[in-house]
């Protein structure tokens, strides 16, 4: 009985796994087509809205920051989820990738508004 027990959570725990590799996967693709349509990249009057959307935000815990690759983020997300034996929702998954993408993206906007202030001199004369 234990046996079947543990292998009924070890089948679990992969199939949480792969349900987070799996939701970190098309997080990234979706922030990948954001940061594309944000940059500038597309052409004028492409972008649909110019209001921000509505974010998610997970209440719990969010995912350690990734670093490395898409293959090594994959890995890392795996091993976090494994390791920390969390029992969560498909949603609160979302959530949580979407959550980190959104702040991540956040962060990269202020470092290229800050390079392109620098850049044009606006920035220092505001100093």
């Amino acid at each position: 009985m234990d046996e079947q027990i543990a292998a009924i959570r070890n089948e679990h725990l992969e199939f949480q796994s792969k349900i987070a590799v799996d939701m970190l996967s098309l997080s990234t693709q979706v922030g990948d087509i954001a940061d594309f349509l944000r940059s500038g990249v597309a052409k004028k009057g492409e972008m649909g809205s110019s209001s921000r959307p509505t974010t998610v935000r997970a209440q719990t815990q969010t995912l350690p920051p990734t670093t490395g690759t898409f293959e090594e983020r994959v890995a890392q997300a795996r091993r976090h989820i494994i390791e920390t034996g969390q029992v969560i929702s498909v949603e609160e998954a979302a959530a949580r990738v979407m959550e980190a993408d959104r702040r991540e993206s956040e962060r990269l906007v202020r470092e290229r508004r800050e390079r392109r202030q620098s850049r044009s001199g606006t920035y220092k004369r505001r100093r």
